[in-house]
């Protein structure tokens, strides 16, 4: 990024971290150039991830940085099971994901059928899916930071109340549970 400038600056040393998007993998490995952590969009597989996390690496070295995980943001629905929290949303979720590509979004392909468009990108499930699933991110990836987006075009929003109710109770618990404390990266 060429010619750019970023105001205010901070005024406190060291600054806060930078967070940035990047959707290509030649464009992820140019964040650590600008920013101090890549943010993974949760219109990311997990196979791009893969994909674009060596490159990533490579540059955040290159610039005298260490990995210190990756910041996750992703798509999330709990109910009783996943075939009711797929009901939930499936129409909501095909329909943002078709604008996604209407849109020219950069990156993957989002004209698929839930089933593929859910694959490695949507956590969904029961609360111990959801768990395992988000436990699944910070081994592979060490995700220490991770967001989600909990609703859709047409959702009931009592469903989207109950996905953060629930993962509030009932995930956040398990995964205190089962992760060691983590400093912030």
């Amino acid at each position: 990024m060429d010619n750019v400038t970023s105001l205010p600056q901070p005024v406190q040393r060291p600054g806060p971290p930078i967070l940035m998007g990047a959707d290509t993998a030649k464009s992820v490995a140019r964040v650590p150039e600008i920013a101090d952590h890549w943010i993974a969009s949760r219109r990311h597989s997990k196979a791009f991830l893969r994909e674009a996390l060596p490159g990533y690496r490579d540059a955040l070295e290159r610039q005298g940085k260490h990995y210190r995980g990756l910041y996750i943001f992703r798509d999330l629905c709990i109910a009783d099971t996943t075939r009711e929290a797929e009901q939930r949303i499936k129409d909501g979720y095909e329909r943002r994901y078709r604008r996604y590509q209407q849109w020219g979004q950069p990156g993957e392909h989002y004209d698929l059928r839930f089933d593929e468009l859910k694959r490695d990108r949507l956590i969904i499930g029961s609360p111990a899916e959801v768990t395992e699933q988000v436990i699944s991110y910070h081994q592979e990836f060490r995700a220490e930071v991770m967001w989600f987006m909990v609703d859709w075009p047409g959702m009931d929003p009592r469903f989207t109340l109950e996905t953060i109710e629930r993962f509030g109770k009932e995930v956040i618990p398990q995964i205190k549970r089962l992760t060691p404390e983590c400093p912030l990266p």
